[in-house]
């Protein structure tokens, strides 16, 4: 089998992150955070890693519910910084990455795990994938019930008008996504209303 041999091309300073880029387009693509990780390489870059990149890792015990992509590609590493360094992925590893270890970042993402497990104990598939770290900051401090919005949210994945079921999470905490999801109904159905076929401002529906 032949090597490919970006994969060994591990050691560039930051000044070589557009040579690394161009390097990289000869074979197979590697994901934005593998380059991220090899342009910041050391000792944060491997401790992180060994949380956020392997199977038997925290990241994937903990959180393998509610984080979505692949492992070995640094999917779950690249949502955890996104998370913490509000999208200043670069910004943060540049600031971190002569750090000795990553605990940092394995605490908040371990923080934001707990958050969502405390606040929606009834684990549904929907939750996976969601931008849990980028709700957290904004109502990680709200004093929500979780029995109450364990029945909110039963009841809006019973509403058949609300095609993106993983969006109720985001709708309760933010009240943004449904009334976006009517919206789009509301304008295929062109203001008519199903039942008594009679057209509606879209306030009224």
């Amino acid at each position: 089998m032949r090597r490919n041999p970006l994969r060994h091309v591990f050691h560039l300073d930051v000044w070589g992150d557009a040579a690394f880029c161009t390097i990289n387009i000869a074979g197979e693509r590697l994901a934005d955070q593998e380059l991220h990780n090899s342009v910041f390489s050391g000792s944060w870059v491997t401790d992180a890693k060994r949380h956020f990149s392997k199977t038997g890792g925290a990241a994937f015990l903990v959180g393998r519910d509610h984080l979505d992509g692949s492992l070995m590609r640094q999917d779950y590493l690249k949502s955890v910084i996104d998370w913490i360094s509000n999208t200043q992925i670069e910004d943060y590893m540049s600031k971190h990455h002569q750090s000795a270890d990553a605990k940092p970042l394995r605490n908040y993402f371990q923080s934001v795990i707990a958050w969502v497990q405390r606040t929606c104990p009834d684990y549904r598939k929907e939750m996976k994938g969601l931008d849990w770290g980028g709700f957290h900051p904004d109502h990680a401090h709200k004093a929500l019930d979780p029995a109450d919005l364990g029945k909110m949210v039963d009841e809006l994945m019973q509403d058949y008008e609300i095609q993106k079921k993983s969006g109720n999470y985001e709708y309760l905490l933010t009240g943004k996504e449904k009334h976006q999801n009517l919206r789009t109904i509301y304008e295929q159905q062109k203001g008519i209303c199903p039942v008594c076929k009679q057209y509606f401002p879209i306030g009224e529906m």
